[in-house]
């Protein structure tokens, strides 16, 4: 596909690896350039909510789970 992982962030984990990359905090995610801020976790809405608060911007997150797209726009007012 093109893509190019930057870095794994979460809020648990990290430390360990995934993809045999470190898994960073979420606040590290704020001082990397990325196109988008892909969310693969099944539970994926406190993660979007996390993402949100931290301050990413809705229009850069995305996820193979559709109703994550539902709960941006949610979030969007």
């Amino acid at each position: 596909l093109g893509l190019q992982i930057t870095g794994v962030f979460d809020s648990e984990g990290i430390g360990k690896n995934f993809w045999n990359r470190p898994i960073e905090s979420l606040g590290e995610l704020l001082e990397v350039e990325y196109d988008w801020v892909v969310v693969s976790s099944h539970d994926f809405e406190p993660k979007v909510k996390e993402l949100l608060r931290l301050g990413i911007p809705s229009e850069k997150i995305i996820s193979p789970f559709g109703d994550a797209f539902n709960l941006l726009e949610e979030n969007s007012d």
